[in-house]
């Protein structure tokens, strides 16, 4: 009994093989062709910094040349059009991240903070087609940032006294990124990509506080820069 049943079952196992091999140049040969498509990416922003400029990260300023952000979230939503080897999208995107307080706060100085942006932008990417539907892509985009930024760093002793620096505030900033990864073809309409990102933010103006040599609270408008490194995971739907 079991003699028969066993070629039997790998017989059929490797027809499923043999038809799912053959299936993914087709699926792949499919991509190549072009079209129309709905993405939609997901991931941990791995690492996020304020970058702090000129006397934004001097005395009597409280905060450091660069403020670090905990693992924080990153998704986007977007259209694209493939045409052979080269996409083009257009994204809307959401980043979110806290402060990191093991590196901000201390036991003179008392932290908190978050940082969230939102994302308009274009993007390009090159497909390199390496057959068995594996496609490593390189590519980036520029784009609109809506930055909000919550920083505060002020004296652990005197709280109330408001010592120290803070930055509460939104402005529109000019972002780019750059990313690679890997695209894999499930179907002729359907491509799962997991890729990195390093993207940056310039051209903000943060409204905020710092004190004077006498300890005293002054506005002061911050111009910090903001960058991440994120970890993505994408679902690219042709129409």
């Amino acid at each position: 009994m079991f003699s028969r049943s066993i070629p039997g079952i790998t017989g059929a196992a490797a027809v499923l093989a043999c038809a799912f091999a053959a299936a993914l140049p087709t699926a792949a040969a499919a991509q190549a062709a072009g079209g129309t498509y709905a993405v939609l990416r997901a991931g941990p922003q791995l690492d996020a910094d304020l970058h702090m400029k000129g006397g934004d990260a001097t005395a009597p300023s409280t905060f450091p040349k660069d403020a670090d952000f905990k693992t924080g979230l990153v998704g986007e939503i977007g259209l694209g059009y493939q045409l052979g080897g080269l996409r083009v999208e257009g994204t809307v995107g959401y980043d979110s991240a806290g402060a990191n307080l093991d590196r901000l706060a201390s036991k003179q100085m008392a932290a908190s903070g978050r940082l969230k942006t939102l994302n308009l932008g274009v993007a390009a990417y090159y497909d390199l087609n390496m057959g068995g539907g594996f496609s490593p892509y390189v590519g980036g985009g520029i784009g609109a940032a809506r930055t909000t930024a919550r920083l505060a760093r002020i004296s652990a002793e005197t709280p109330t006294a408001g010592i120290g620096s803070t930055m509460r505030g939104s402005d529109w900033g000019f972002r780019w990124h750059l990313d690679a990864g890997v695209g894999f073809a499930v179907s002729p309409a359907t491509v799962l990509e997991v890729g990195a990102r390093y993207s940056k933010v310039t051209g903000l103006t943060i409204d905020g506080t710092m004190p004077n040599i006498a300890g005293k609270s002054l506005d002061h408008d911050y111009k910090p820069r903001a960058t991440s490194t994120s970890f993505l995971v994408g679902l690219r739907q042709k129409f």
